[in-house]
């Protein structure tokens, strides 16, 4: 709160300059059940300059029966059973000039479906909102790499999932490979015998996924040995999702014929097989109502089945082209045809809630933030990710580096992380705030096709077509040199950094000891703090 201070005693001095002429809050628009979240009032002036006023502000919330914030405007959240919105509300008074300022925050409900659990399986959750509770990197610091195909393609597309056990599974051209993120080793690789482009998904000891040889297997993720497999033709390799809330768990996967397959995950014995229309090439999601949801490039935007024996619920709305993602939040579906536009469906009826048209070409690469915000990424001439609210309506654009075809995710703070495309042969990992602006960019050496996945640990994993797999994370507060270690080594790099000698972002982070965004004498005694803890 030092900024605090020095800003009105600054005022004080330009007293007889200063006009209040406006008051606004800055911070976090949802937080999570039973946590916490900091707040900021930054008071106006006549003359255009702004000061902190946050101490000096009189802090309030409605409803009190979620969240209360406290005279350091600290906003403490309850536990709730579902979404709750609140209201910040902030005065302040100077020179007999009164102003406040209202800030609506959400109460995210850190269910089962949004804990911070491993990756089970593509975009986290059967519903594919691609969310979770744990916060991402706020650097560009690749903190690893390891090799995972010596091959001469350079075919690296497929996002991983990973287990309790910090293993990631992915495929890679024609195999599965096992890493395991302690060792940062592969650990196995399983040989599929043709293609496997999609993240398989996680139960218990074994592994699912579909091949383009017309297979889909079983395989135990201790050993990478088949525990079964079946045919499925054709081409089963558009991803899966499973039913983990069964007595005898179901896999449900498309083929890219017109067939919708449902496998005992224990066996791979028969539940059922349907006709799913025309070409459903796309990932299922489940509504957890008893749907499964999915696109159909030909005639439909979107379809829904029942779990119990494949019947046709409801199909619609029409457009077609599409190959994409339906992720479920609630009762609505989001869905996106080729050439647009968005559309938000009803679940139950299959009916449209509404439509956006202010996108333009893309491959429904859609994610779902906390607070119900959908997430689109463009995949044409214009490459951009746009925020839309639950209502249809546009909040931002984020114009990107290269193309996008799989979707973005998003953290626990809101961050949305998503990887792209260029040409000739690069590709960006972007980090974007939940006002739309970029937190931070990494260049890759070659193309990012796939979906980046979050570890509980904060590990931002994304996989490249140059074969490697790379590890984001952010060093330790105090880690100024970057070794991982905090020793005597970091404290020539902490004054560096304290001097403006080195501007290194990531060491400027490691260096901000408060998280205030400014490295200065305050952050001092807590590098000092830190560092006799640590050699102690």
């Amino acid at each position: 709160m030092l900024a605090t201070c020095l800003g009105l005693f600054v005022l004080v001095c330009a007293a007889d300059a200063q006009v209040l002429v406006g008051l606004r809050i800055e911070g976090p628009a949802a937080v999570l059940e039973n946590s916490g979240a900091q707040y900021a009032a930054i008071a106006e002036f006549n003359d255009g300059n702004e000061y902190e006023v946050t101490l000096f502000a009189n802090w309030s919330v409605v409803p009190e029966d979620y969240a209360s914030i406290n005279e350091f405007a600290y906003l403490s959240t309850e536990d709730v059973s579902d979404n709750q919105f609140v209201t910040v509300h902030a005065a302040f008074t100077w020179d007999d000039v009164a102003k406040d300022a209202s800030l609506d925050v959400t109460i995210v409900d850190v269910t089962e479906d949004e804990g911070g659990d491993p990756w089970p399986e593509y975009q986290r959750t059967a519903s594919r909102t691609g969310r979770t509770s744990t916060v991402g990197p706020k650097t560009p610091r690749i903190h690893w790499t390891v090799l995972v195909d010596s091959g001469i393609d350079q075919a690296l597309q497929c996002s991983p999932s990973m287990d309790v056990d910090g293993r990631l599974y992915f495929g890679v051209r024609d195999k599965v490979v096992c890493v395991d993120t302690i060792t940062r080793a592969v650990v196995w690789e399983y040989m599929a015998g043709d293609n496997v482009w999609f993240t398989p998904c996680i139960w218990q000891d074994r592994i699912f996924f579909g091949s383009t040889n017309d297979t889909f297997h079983c395989v135990n993720k201790y050993t990478g040995n088949v525990i079964w497999s079946v045919p499925a033709p054709v081409y089963p390799n558009r991803g899966q999702v499973l039913d983990r809330d069964l007595p005898d768990p179901i896999v449900y996967f498309p083929s890219q014929s017109d067939l919708l397959y449902a496998r005992r995950v224990s066996d791979g014995s028969e539940l059922w097989t349907v006709s799913a229309g025309d070409t459903p090439i796309t990932p299922p999601a489940l509504d957890g109502l008893g749907r499964i949801l999915l696109g159909n490039d030909a005639e439909y935007v979107a379809r829904a089945h029942a779990i119990t024996d494949g019947d046709t619920l409801w199909v619609g709305p029409s457009g077609g082209n599409w190959f994409g993602l339906t992720p479920v939040n609630g009762l609505t579906a989001y869905a996106a045809s080729l050439n647009g536009p968005l559309y938000a469906i009803d679940v139950t009826t299959g009916e449209t809630i509404w439509t956006f048209d202010g996108v333009g070409s893309n491959s429904s690469a859609i994610a779902i933030g906390h607070d119900g915000t959908i997430y689109i990424a463009e995949n044409g001439g214009m490459t951009r990710l746009v925020a839309v609210t639950p209502e249809g309506e546009e909040l931002w654009t984020y114009e990107e580096t290269g193309q996008v075809i799989k979707p973005p995710i998003v953290d626990g703070d809101g961050t949305i992380y998503v990887c792209s495309f260029g040409s000739p042969d690069n590709g960006h990992v972007h980090a974007v705030n939940p006002d739309g602006t970029a937190l931070w960019v990494k260049e890759m050496p070659h193309y990012v096709q796939a979906s980046p996945m979050l570890a509980p640990d904060g590990t931002l994993y994304v996989v490249c077509r140059d074969k490697n797999l790379y590890a984001f994370k952010d060093p330790a507060k105090g880690d100024v040199s970057l070794n991982d270690v905090i020793d005597g080594r970091d404290i020539r790099f902490f004054v560096r950094v304290l001097f403006g000698v080195d501007d290194d972002e990531i060491r400027y982070f490691a260096a901000d000891m408060n998280s205030d965004g400014v490295v200065d004498a305050d952050d001092v005694p807590l590098f000092v703090d830190t560092l006799l803890t640590v050699e102690n």
